[in-house]
């Protein structure tokens, strides 16, 4: 849970103040936890270093899953936006989560919520497998440096939270439309045969919870409706009252005021 916290708090706002509180206190526990002298195989060093981990993947997760979207459903994007998403995916694994930004302005809430998601996986798959790492910048070369051995393990918690990035973007976009010359010989997943299979699955599983909770819903209407009319004839008159108190109170300020 705490991977999952640390690198979607990295993801939410793209390098913004809730990025950067998030990044400086991770780096202040790994600080902390070197100067006194802990070593690996201490569980206090191990897990800094793992949140630390997972604290780099909410870095590179999402510039690299909206890169990975808008090759795998460039039906989703415009040209425009499919342009720059190889040197997003590049600065993207060096640690630089501005190039998300574009993206984000365009659709806040879908993007964000598609990015934090992603990020959050991310950190649950690297804190699961132990990875860990003590550079606190630099992205994948950060990774290799700090621990070229495990190396392989954030590259597939990495590579897991992009994914699940690219997936919600790619399911919760509309088709931009694009023309076939646009596109080119690769059209992009098809994303309609998939979202009418959950439908089928799960309208009926719908239309069942509504028939159970439908009449417990009117059950309970039947109960309290005449409660609330019953306050409200009691408190109407209360709250009438107070008002023409108010009103002629506020009548007599005026006319002291105007006497004065």
């Amino acid at each position: 849970l705490l991977g999952a916290l640390a690198a979607g708090l990295m993801a939410i706002d793209m390098g913004g103040p809730i990025n950067k509180a998030t990044h400086y206190a991770i780096v202040a526990i790994v600080t902390t936890a070197v100067n006194k002298g802990l070593q690996p195989g201490d569980p206090t060093y191990d897990f800094a270093l793992q949140l630390n981990a997972a604290n780099l993947l909410g870095m590179l997760t999402p510039p690299a899953g909206i890169a990975i979207a808008t090759w795998l459903f460039p039906q989703k994007f415009e040209k425009g936006d499919r342009a720059p998403s190889l040197a997003n995916f590049i600065t993207g694994c060096c640690g630089i989560t501005e190039g998300a930004i574009p993206y984000v302005l365009q659709k806040p809430v879908s993007t964000i919520l598609a990015t934090v998601t992603g990020a959050a996986f991310g950190g649950i798959i690297s804190m699961q497998l132990g990875f860990t790492a003590i550079a606190p910048e630099g992205g994948f070369i950060g990774m290799v440096a700090s621990n070229p051995q495990g190396f392989y393990k954030g590259f597939i918690a990495c590579m897991s939270g992009a994914l699940v990035t690219a997936l919600i973007l790619g399911f919760s976009r509309k088709d931009v439309e694009p023309t076939e010359s646009q596109l080119g010989r690769w059209k992009g997943i098809p994303t309609q045969p998939v979202m009418n299979f959950f439908h089928k699955i799960f309208a009926p599983v719908g239309r069942f919870f509504k028939k159970i909770f439908a009449p417990v819903g009117r059950f309970f209407k039947k109960i309290f409706t005449p409660v609330g009319h019953f306050f409200k004839k009691i408190f109407t008159p209360i709250g009438n009252f107070f008002k023409k108190f108010k009103r002629k109170k506020k009548v007599q300020t005026n006319n002291e005021a105007k006497q004065q």
